[in-house]
């Protein structure tokens, strides 16, 4: 009798292969939530609220101090005054840029495509900071600006001591 042997297939060796690199995990979420957010309506409607109740309610708020005899108020705190309700409308913008997604159930796709629940946070925190902070920059400006003209003499100019960073903080604080 004579046997045959077989000899048994090469195995495959697991290709030592350095390991592939995942593509950066932050901008694409940050892309994401800009694309979420930019979607929404209430995300515009907010932002106008915000802009309209600075350079609004500074504008009203200036208006008295027109006239002579009003030398003692602050020119850049009255014509920066309508950043106490626009830092409402840019709460409730917060609110809403975070928890829309859980009243859809959508939130549950966002963390499968990103399992890293603290990347998301910080994507939606930076994608709000990052618009409250242009707009709030750009209404406080508006609002100095106009209230400044309101106030005609009684007014300072952006270049007084404290105007420029007033505008700027403005914006950061939103």
């Amino acid at each position: 009798m004579t046997a045959t042997t077989v000899s048994p297939a090469p195995v495959a060796r697991a290709a030592l292969t350095a390991p592939t690199r995942q593509p950066p995990v932050l901008p694409n979420l940050l892309r994401s939530e800009w694309a979420k957010a930019r979607s929404v309506r209430s995300t515009y409607w907010s932002l106008a609220a915000a802009v309209a109740a600075m350079i609004g309610y500074g504008a009203i708020n200036s208006a008295p101090h027109a006239g002579a005899g009003h030398g003692t108020s602050d020119p850049i705190l009255t014509s920066l005054s309508g950043v106490l309700l626009a830092q409402l409308a840019i709460g409730i913008l917060g609110v809403l840029v975070i928890t829309t997604e859980y009243s859809t159930g959508m939130i549950r796709s966002t963390f499968a495509a990103a399992p890293q629940r603290h990347l998301v946070i910080i994507a939606k925190a930076g994608v709000l900071g990052a618009a409250a902070f242009a707009v709030g920059t750009v209404a406080s400006l508006i609002a100095f600006l106009a209230g400044q003209a309101i106030m005609g003499a009684n007014g300072v100019s952006l270049t007084s001591p404290g105007a420029l960073r007033s505008v700027i903080g403005i914006g950061l604080y939103l």
